[in-house]
C-alpha cells in the first residue's frame, strides 16, 4: 500500500517544528554553528528529510527573520493606526517595539543582536528575492518609527526628515541597549523593575522629541 501524502496541516506543523528548533539553535549557539545536521539531531529527523521542506540553512534563517519582521511590522503599524493623538502615537509605536523584544527574545536576537546574514549577503544569489522581503519589511518598520517622531514633533514643518531620522536612531539605540541587557539577563543584576527603566527612557525621549 502506497503511503498517503501529508496534509497541508501536517506539512505546516513540520515546518513550524523545523523553524522553532532552528531558532533555538541560532539563538543559543550563533548562526555560524547552526547546521542542518545539528538541526536534524535536535528534531529527530534526517537532514535529507529536512531538505524536503527547506533548501538549506539560509532559507530557514530567512524564513525566521521574515516571520519576526512580519510580526513586528504588524504590531507597530497597528499601534500607529490605533492612536489619533500624535503626542501619544509615538509612544504606542515604541511600546510595540519594546513588547516585541520581550515577547520574542530569540527572534529579536537574530534580527538585531547576533551576527547573522543581511540582505547584501544574498544579492546575486537564488535567495535574493526572499531576502528582499525582509529588507522591505525593515524599511516599512523604520518608516513607521520615523513618521511617529515627525508627528509627535508637530509635523513636517516643525522638524526635518533628517532630524526625525536622527532622533529615531538615538531612541532606537537606547531601546535596543535596554532590550539586549534585559534579554541577556545582565540588567537584572542591577535592577529588578526593568519596566521602570523603560518608563524613564520614554520620559527622556519625550523631552528629546519636544525640544
Amino acid at each position: 500500500m502506497s503511503k498517503q501524502p501529508r496534509s497541508e496541516n501536517e506539512i505546516q506543523k513540520i515546518r513550524n517544528t523545523i523553524l522553532e528548533s532552528a531558532l533555538d539553535i541560532i539563538s543559543e549557539e550563533g548562526y555560524q554553528s547552526f547546521t542542518m545536521r545539528k538541526l536534524a539531531s535536535r528534531i529527530r529527523m534526517t537532514a535529507a528529510n529536512i531538505y524536503n521542506y527547506y533548501a538549506n540553512k539560509d532559507s530557514i534563517y530567512l524564513a525566521l527573520v521574515i516571520e519576526g519582521f512580519t510580526i513586528l511590522h504588524h504590531d507597530m503599524s497597528s499601534a500607529y493606526a490605533s492612536e489619533n493623538n500624535p503626542a501619544a502615537r509615538w509612544q504606542k509605536v515604541f511600546d510595540a517595539y519594546y513588547q516585541f523584544g520581550i515577547t520574542y527574545p530569540h527572534h529579536y536576537d537574530i534580527m538585531f543582536s547576533l551576527p547573522t546574514p543581511r540582505y547584501e549577503d544574498f544579492v546575486g544569489t537564488e535567495l535574493e528575492d526572499t531576502a528582499a522581503i525582509e529588507m522591505d519589511l525593515s524599511n516599512r518598520i523604520i518608516e513607521i518609527a520615523v513618521q511617529s517622531v515627525i508627528d509627535a514633533s508637530g509635523g513636517g514643518d516643525a522638524i526635518s526628515r533628517e532630524e526625525a531620522q536622527q532622533r529615531t536612531v538615538e531612541a532606537w539605540s537606547m531601546l535596543h541597549g535596554l532590550l539586549s541587557l534585559k534579554n541577556s539577563r545582565v540588567l537584572q543584576y542591577v535592577i529588578t523593575d526593568i519596566d521602570s527603566v523603560y518608563r524613564h527612557f520614554l520620559d527622556d525621549l519625550r523631552r528629546n522629541i519636544s525640544s
